[in-house]
């Protein structure tokens, strides 16, 4: 069986590892990342150019 990624223990720890990159999510997004790292699944995430996604996956990396 497949163990849980290292990582934050929480969404609200995710949050803070990104607000520490500088990227501001929300509860909604920090919790489906939380998720999707936990899970080891892939996070899709779509939208507008400009609304942050690559910034996301920067933000991301670098508390990885």
């Amino acid at each position: 069986m497949n163990e849980p990624a290292p990582g934050p223990g929480s969404p609200a720890e995710l949050a803070d590892a990104l607000r520490a990159t500088g990227y501001l999510a929300d509860d909604g997004l920090a919790t489906a990342a939380f998720l999707a790292l936990r899970m080891n699944r892939p996070l899709f995430c779509e939208g507008e150019p400009g609304t942050g996604k690559t910034a996301l996956a920067q933000a991301l990396a670098a508390t990885l």
